[in-house]
């Protein structure tokens, strides 16, 4: 039997068409029983052997594939890997140089950290200062309105105090007025008193005058009438 070259979906094909009758179909052979059982299994050893025949083909094209993969392994182990490898360590020392640089920087702003820490520290006593200078002045503010607004009183408590010191004027002229009355009216007193005392001395002589008349009257007409018996 004549087998067909590989065809493009990479078997192969099946026998040639000289074994095929005028119209392409397989003459029937006509064989005994043990010579139709070899042929089987013939055509199966046949079978099996394409199958292997296959199997490697496949383990060819496989092995071309690895090798394509080797080459391109080895090629990233001898430049990709190497220069991947470079790249880190130089990344790597760029990282630590860095690091220290900014450890450093770190030391070198310790001083200024210090110096942040103690303006913080003035920032909260400032603004504590600030809140009770707040406090102080909203306080001056409402001393100061209540002093505007005592100022804004202070016309009327001066028209007030003027009325009263006008008052308190008349007042006092009543008062010395009334004063001088009084000095006047107790002189006038004074003199009633000293003139009441006076005439009562006066009507006391006349009347102890009168008396001294009056007994010397009754004298005489008692000798008269003593005469005249």
């Amino acid at each position: 039997m004549a087998w067909q070259p590989w065809s493009n979906n990479g078997h192969r094909n099946g026998p040639s068409d000289s074994l095929a009758g005028a119209g392409g179909v397989p003459e029937p052979i006509h064989l005994p029983p043990f010579q139709g059982e070899l042929s089987v299994r013939c055509e199966e050893i046949r079978r099996i052997a394409a199958d292997n025949t296959l199997v490697l083909e496949d383990i060819l094209a496989l092995n071309q594939e690895l090798a394509v993969i080797e080459d391109k392994i080895h090629m990233l182990t001898n430049q990709t890997i190497p220069r991947h490898r470079a790249d880190n360590e130089r990344e790597y020392r760029d990282i630590i140089q860095g690091g220290m640089k900014l450890e450093e920087e770190m030391h070198a702003l310790e001083p200024i950290k210090e110096e942040v820490l103690h303006l913080s520290s003035e920032k909260m006593e400032l603004e504590g200062l600030c809140k009770e200078l707040s406090v102080k002045v909203q306080s001056l503010y409402s001393e100061l309105e209540q002093t505007q607004f005592e100022k804004r009183q202070i016309p009327g408590m001066r028209a007030e105090l003027q009325g009263l010191q006008e008052e308190i004027f008349r007042a006092r002229v009543a008062y010395e007025a009334e004063k001088r009355a009084k000095v006047v009216l107790l002189e006038q007193r004074q003199a009633i008193e000293r003139d009441f005392i006076n005439m009562k001395i006066e009507a006391q002589r006349l009347q102890a005058e009168l008396e001294k008349r009056r007994s010397g009257v009754l004298r005489y007409h008692a000798f008269g009438s003593y005469c005249n018996r």
